[in-house]
């Protein structure tokens, strides 16, 4: 009998060359698994808390809260950084960007929200095998070359404006990594979900579904 090209005479070739394949089947997964390399992937965002920070007693704009979770399902030894990471929410399809600037502690005291800044948001080391997670504050700034007449910079009443044209609202997570791909995820949350909380309470803490779904619009024309 032959195989791959190989004379095989005797029961005990077979078992032989049976090992012989297991072995190298063996090799090569993990030859693949040293090749892919990191493998940070997102669990989130899952809830967006969105509330709208005074600037200098000025009317304030639109900032958001959310916690994620990165997994690095990378072989041993493949370790990888979180370099950089922004949610922007999309409406009618225009994106309003923010970036992660800070790492905090949110708390809601009755319908009064409390915000404690833990931190500065830095890049941050992912084992492989690891995951890291924290609760995130995304603002309208740094934007590149931005000022306060930016598009991103939306104060309530622009905001409440822009929600009455959508039944839902996009959520997107971008992240970046030194080693590995750009990483995106995305979530809904309904239009009347986030006005109900703006207007009797100034924020709005929401869960975010993987489904789209069609509404009627409920804010009126």
């Amino acid at each position: 009998m032959r195989f791959l090209g190989i004379e095989i005479e005797r029961k005990t070739d077979i078992l032989a060359m049976a090992a012989f394949l297991i072995s190298v089947g063996s090799i090569l997964g993990q030859v693949v698994l040293l090749l892919r390399g990191p493998q940070v992937i997102v669990d989130g965002p899952l809830q967006i808390l969105l509330f709208f920070e005074k600037d200098k007693g000025r009317r304030g704009f639109l900032n958001a809260i959310s916690n994620q979770i990165y997994v690095n399902r990378g072989s041993p030894g493949y370790d990888d950084i979180l370099k950089r990471e922004s949610l922007s929410l999309h409406i009618m399809g225009e994106p309003i960007v923010l970036n992660a600037l800070e790492k905090v502690d949110s708390a809601r005291d009755g319908d009064i929200l409390i915000i404690k800044q833990r931190e500065p948001w830095s890049p941050a080391k992912i084992k492989a095998g690891d995951c890291v997670s924290s609760e995130t504050l995304y603002v309208p700034y740094p934007v590149m070359n931005a000022s306060r007449r930016d598009k991103h910079f939306i104060n309530q009443r622009q905001f409440m404006q822009l929600l009455s044209k959508s039944g839902q609202v996009k959520v997107v997570l971008n992240a970046s990594t030194y080693a590995g791909a750009p990483i995106e995820s995305s979530c809904y949350i309904d239009q009347i979900d986030i006005a109900a909380g703006l207007l009797n309470k100034g924020w709005a803490s929401l869960v975010c579904t993987k489904k789209e779904r069609k509404w009627i619009n409920m804010l009126g024309p």
